[in-house]
């Protein structure tokens, strides 16, 4: 599997081990082939042999004075003043949200073509519908996610129902931008959904599954089978999932219809009832 050269240069060494040392045991490890430098010399000796895709974290000071390629440099400042010619990031911020951004920053720069090289597996996409409500769907969903999160396998949770109840399993920050901000970049068929997803994702604490906070009832309802397509191929080019879980919405909506046509396992939540059995029979019919 293909991998990108994460190249930090930053004379605080300390500083350099405990980013290096997050990274080697964090599940992103297999993206990255880690060097550092602590002269601009080196980084400049660097630079002009290597071949590859590459990434260069490296403090002002160690900046080199000359750069023929300038889009795929950050700037690692202590804080958050702008810089004419480089994106900056905040070098002290917790390293999980650092490392997302740094990977968001690589997806934007060079697009969908290097987030194939990352595809391990392919992501299965599995579904949760029901022709009714009350079945049961939102709960066997959200067990599904844990019980795949403890074996360690990556998860999204992606709500498309048009009314949720999820909001005390996966709570979101007071004005956090989320499905809401992505969908702008399905309807716009932007390049850059993938690295929006990776940006915009927020991650539950204690099971590490990750989700974004939900869109208003309307954004749904405007949501085509294209759009849907578009949203569900930028998920699985992201590459770091194993599974993507749609929570459905007991409708024959074209977005719900497409999530099932685009679904690997599709999980039909009934009850021993004839109403919904009925309901069940007719929605397969159609």
């Amino acid at each position: 599997m293909s991998t990108v050269h994460l190249v930090v240069a930053d004379a605080n060494q300390e500083y350099v081990d405990l980013l290096f040392q997050y990274i080697r045991t964090s599940e992103e490890h297999h993206k990255f082939i880690l060097k550092s430098f602590s002269t601009s010399e080196n980084v400049t000796r660097f630079l002009d042999q290597h071949k590859g895709a590459y990434l260069l974290l490296v403090t002002p000071e160690l900046l080199p004075p000359e750069l023929h390629k300038k889009d795929n440099v950050m700037l690692l400042v202590e804080d958050h003043q702008p810089h004419e010619e480089y994106i900056t990031i905040n070098k002290f911020q917790p390293l999980n949200l650092l490392l997302s951004k740094v990977w968001a920053f690589h997806l934007e720069k060079n697009g969908l073509a290097i987030s194939h090289q990352f595809l391990s597996k392919k992501t299965k996409i599995v579904s949760f519908y029901s022709a009714s409500g009350g079945a049961g769907k939102t709960t066997a969903a959200i067990n599904f996610c844990n019980q795949a999160a403890s074996q360690d396998y990556r998860v999204f949770y992606l709500n498309l129902e048009l009314y949720h109840s999820v909001h005390s399993l996966f709570p979101t920050e007071e004005k956090a931008e989320g499905l809401d901000t992505l969908l702008y970049y399905v309807k716009s068929r932007s390049k850059q959904l993938v690295a929006k997803i990776e940006e915009l994702k927020q991650t539950q604490t204690f099971t590490k599954i990750d989700y974004l906070s939900p869109a208003n009832g309307q954004e749904m309802l405007d949501l085509t089978k294209q759009d849907i397509e578009f949203l569900l191929q930028g998920f699985i080019d992201l590459g770091s999932y194993d599974f993507i879980v749609l929570d459905l919405e007991s409708s024959l909506h074209e977005r719900i219809v497409q999530s099932l046509q685009m679904s690997d396992l599709i999980i039909w939540v009934t009850v021993d009832d004839l109403f919904q059995v009925d309901k069940s029979k007719q929605s397969i019919e159609h």
